[in-house]
C-alpha cells in the first residue's frame, strides 16, 4: 500500500508527483482552452469574437494555474517566471526585439530570393484601422501570456523537479523538461489549419526556442514577449499566415511565391524550412543579450529546486501585520 502512495505522492516536498502535476494541468489547460465556445457564438464580428476568444481563455487558463500552482504544486505563483520588477519589463521589451527579428529577417530572405509578393494594407490609417491593430497586438499577447505560462513556466519547471533525482546532472534535467514541453507544444498545433507533420516539427522545434529563452534566463518575460511579437510581426505587420490562420488585419500582405517545403505553403512560415535560419539569427541575439556571446548557451539549474513554502514564517507574518 506504501509503494502505491508512493507512485503518486511524494512524502519528502508533501504533494503529487512532478508526473501527475503536469497530468492535471494539462486536462485544465484544454478544459479551459475549450469553455469560451459556447460565449462565442454571441459575438457575430469575427474580429471580436477572435479577441474575446483570447482574453477569455487568457484568464481561464490562469485562474486554472493559478489553483494548481497554490493547491497541488504548494508553491508561489511567481516562482513560474512571473517578478514584475524593471529588469522584468527589460527582458519583456527585448523578448519583443528578438520575435521580430525573426520575421523580419525571414522577410527579407525571402524577398531577396524574389519569393515573396507585397502589398499594401489598403487600410488607411483612420482610428478603426489602428485600433484592430491595436486590438491583434492585444490579442497576440493575451495567447502568449496563456501558452507560455503553461507550457514553458508550468510544464518545464515542474518537469524538471521531477527529474531532479534521476537525472545525472541538473542541467540535463531541465533539458529534458525543455523536451517533453516542446514535444507537447508542437503537438498541440497539429490540429491547426493546414498542419502537418512537418509544420508539427516546426512547432517543436519552435517551441525550443521559446523554451530556450526561459531556461536561460529563469523567467517568463523573455519568452511572452519573444512569442507575442512572432505571431503579431508575422500576421500583422508583414502578413503572413501565422500557423494556419490568415491575418485579419495587417500593415502590409506578403505572400510567398516560392517552393512550399521552403515557405511553408498554407499554413505559413511555420511549416517551411526558411524559418531555421531565421530563427538561427535571433537565437544568436538571444545569446548575446543574455550571455554576452553568440555561442555560450546556458541552462538555470535553479528551475529544478523547489522551494516549499514555510508556513509557520508566513503565520507569524500575518500576525504581524494583523492590527
Amino acid at each position: 500500500m506504501k509503494n502505491v502512495k508512493e507512485f503518486f505522492w511524494n512524502s519528502e516536498e508533501e504533494r503529487l508527483r512532478s508526473f501527475w502535476r503536469v497530468v492535471i494541468q494539462f486536462f485544465l489547460f484544454i478544459a479551459a482552452f475549450l469553455a469560451p465556445i459556447g460565449i462565442l457564438g454571441k459575438f457575430r464580428n469575427p474580429y471580436t469574437r477572435n479577441l474575446a476568444d483570447e482574453l477569455i481563455t487568457l484568464t481561464l487558463v490562469l485562474f486554472s494555474i493559478y489553483l494548481v500552482v497554490k493547491f497541488v504544486d504548494k508553491r508561489k505563483f511567481s516562482d513560474l517566471g512571473f517578478r514584475f520588477d524593471r529588469n522584468w519589463f527589460v527582458e519583456y521589451f527585448q523578448g519583443l526585439v528578438i520575435g521580430g527579428a525573426v520575421f523580419f529577417t525571414l522577410f527579407l530572405i525571402e524577398y531577396g530570393l524574389g519569393w515573396l509578393n507585397v502589398r499594401n494594407g489598403g487600410h488607411g490609417w483612420d482610428s478603426e484601422y489602428l485600433l484592430k491593430i491595436g486590438g491583434r497586438f492585444l490579442g497576440y499577447t493575451a495567447v502568449a501570456f496563456t501558452e507560455e505560462t503553461f507550457s514553458r513556466g508550468y510544464e518545464i519547471k515542474n518537469i524538471a523537479e521531477g527529474l531532479r533525482g534521476v537525472c545525472k546532472t541538473l542541467k540535463r534535467a531541465v533539458f529534458y523538461g525543455l523536451l517533453v514541453s516542446s514535444l507537447i507544444f508542437g503537438g498541440m498545433h497539429y490540429f491547426n489549419p493546414n498542419a502537418s507533420l512537418l509544420s508539427t516539427f516546426n512547432l517543436f522545434v519552435i517551441g525550443l526556442f521559446y523554451g530556450y529563452a526561459y531556461v536561460v534566463s529563469g523567467s517568463l518575460a523573455l519568452p511572452i514577449g519573444i512569442h507575442a511579437a512572432w505571431n503579431f510581426v508575422q500576421g500583422n505587420v508583414l502578413g503572413f499566415t501565422v500557423s494556419g490562420f490568415e491575418p485579419e488585419v495587417s500593415f502590409f500582405y506578403s505572400t510567398s511565391a516560392g517552393p512550399a517545403l521552403a515557405t511553408g505553403g498554407k499554413f505559413g512560415p511555420e511549416s517551411g524550412l526558411l524559418i531555421f535560419p531565421a530563427m538561427l539569427v535571433s537565437l544568436f541575439l538571444l545569446n548575446f543579450l543574455k550571455n554576452g556571446a553568440l555561442f555560450k548557451f546556458n541552462l538555470r539549474e535553479e528551475l529544478t529546486e523547489y522551494k516549499r513554502p514555510n508556513k509557520r514564517k508566513d503565520m507569524q507574518m500575518e500576525k504581524k501585520i494583523d492590527f
